[in-house]
């Protein structure tokens, strides 16, 4: 799974391999990663340059970390980019109108990439949510139906990029 490193700057390498092995699906959602001990013995690097990487795979939300029972690549990859967002706008004390202004030029950019690339398959259950959204009452309703919406066009895009890289 994982090879040992050159020449090059120990964090981008290990990083660039976890990363390479989980768009190739040898790691997937829910996947244990091999002991720190393991992957730096197999990397040729130490443990802490490890520990490093996979510090800031939790902090992106790529990696769960489970005291005692180790690494895990997370359940959720389609909300991998959400806390990140999250910790920029706090830091630079964002407003809810840079938070919209933001949504709304990554929604647009998505929706339109989606749509020039899905299949058929996937314009009919975009479809089919919309009009659900079209037609539900409850705001709880509306709510689930945005969140399924959004995350399917994220999903079908994070799958697009992935298979482009």
């Amino acid at each position: 799974m994982f090879t040992k490193i050159g020449e090059e700057r120990a964090f981008d390498a290990i990083l660039g391999q976890i990363i390479e092995n989980i768009q190739s699906g040898e790691l997937k959602a829910g996947d244990a990663l091999p002991a720190e001990r393991m992957i730096a013995e197999s990397m040729g690097v130490s443990r802490p340059a490890v520990r490093e990487v996979l510090r800031a795979l939790e902090l992106l939300g790529i990696v769960k970390s489970v005291p005692g029972g180790g690494n895990y690549i997370t359940d959720r990859l389609d909300t991998w980019l959400i806390g990140p967002l999250s910790l920029m706008f706090r830091l630079n004390n964002g407003y809810l109108k840079q938070n919209q202004q933001l949504r709304a030029a990554l929604e647009r950019e998505t929706a339109i990439l989606a749509a020039r690339n899905c299949t058929p398959l996937d314009a009919a259950e975009l479809r089919m949510i919309l009009a659900r959204l079209d037609a539900a009452e409850l705001e709880s309703d509306r709510g689930e139906l945005d969140k399924q919406l959004h995350q399917k066009i994220a999903r079908w895009q994070i799958i697009l990029c992935c298979t482009a890289c």
